[in-house]
């Protein structure tokens, strides 16, 4: 491999050849694509683009875990909306924004609930914020939602105060190397280049992700495994007692005040989990004999859930 062979070599900053494989991809222009180190990368460089001291910045709670982080590291302050029925609400997360709001951050899928605002709803939400307040729709898990890509492109299209993030990580199976990528209007990506660091994607990644992108075949067999996985296990656990909130990434949320005690039991049982204390459990959707070894510790454990109102 070209990459392998040339690690001697900074690798191209702006990973250019990476960038015009996904533009071709997507339909869009070079311009419209910026590439990071994982999509968290790009929302670092997103809100140290955009916030500063007497900036607030919205984003529906709980959800992603890096959010406050990023918030907190640029000195700006974080307003968040409660979650309704362990997904957005749209009415709230507008209603917070005011004139100091610069971001509204939306992981769609959200995590850890997996819950999903449609396209009807993801543009009514757009279309009732202001047009100076930039929307970051975290699209982590796309791939496993069934809406494919021409709606994230359209939501740009559509709306220039738009960043969509995405990632290879996740479907695409190359959480290690560290490879995300944004889609939004050529100002937008403007910005992001300017608050990128030097060299963020080795070269070895940039091809790999390159390579996934021509291996449609592959990512079609994993997206459709792991959605049919995702409902046995979430089947599973309604039959034995559980509340189970409708997904459409690759895990299913239990809600559970009982979280902490569910996950010690499952690790003593060589099952890990992801524990929310007094909230839920988020429950990552592996092979089917890793499902099974789950399944198999949660009847041996036969927890008695308490679900959150």
């Amino acid at each position: 491999m070209e990459a392998a062979r040339s690690a001697n070599r900074y690798p191209d900053n702006r990973s250019e050849h990476l960038r015009r494989a996904l533009a071709r991809t997507m339909g869009v222009e070079l311009d419209n694509v910026a590439v990071g180190c994982g999509s968290s990368g790009l929302l670092q460089q997103i809100v140290q683009a955009f916030v500063e001291p007497g900036v607030s910045v919205v984003y529906p709670w709980r959800s992603f875990e890096l959010y406050p982080i990023l918030v907190g590291l640029a000195g700006g302050t974080p307003v968040t909306v409660p979650l309704v029925a362990n997904g957005f609400d749209p009415g709230a997360i507008a209603d917070a924004v005011d004139d100091r709001t610069s971001l509204v951050l939306l992981a769609n899928p959200n995590n850890p609930t997996g819950t999903l605002l449609e396209k009807p709803e993801l543009e009514a939400l757009i279309g009732a914020l202001p047009e100076d307040v930039i929307v970051v729709v975290d699209a982590a898990y796309h791939e496993y939602t069934g809406q494919g890509d021409e709606m994230l492109v359209r939501l740009v299209e559509d709306h220039d105060n738009v960043i969509v993030t995405r990632t290879f990580s996740k479907a695409r199976g190359l959480a290690g190397m560290r490879v995300g990528w944004a889609l939004a209007s050529d100002e937008l990506i403007g910005y992001l280049h300017t608050t990128q660091l030097p060299f963020t994607v080795n070269s070895m990644a940039q091809a790999a992700a390159e390579a996934t992108l021509a291996d449609t075949d592959t990512l079609a067999r994993h997206v459709a495994e792991c959605v049919s996985e995702r409902g046995r296990v979430a089947a599973a656990l309604v039959a034995r007692g559980w509340e189970i909130v409708d997904s459409r990434a690759n895990f299913v949320w239990l809600p559970t005040s009982e979280a902490s005690e569910v996950a010690a039991g499952l690790e003593t049982r060589g099952v890990m989990v992801r524990p929310f204390p007094g909230e839920g459990i988020r429950v990552t959707i592996g092979s089917p004999p890793e499902n099974d070894a789950f399944l198999d510790a949660m009847a041996q454990l036969r927890p008695v859930p308490t679900p959150e109102d």
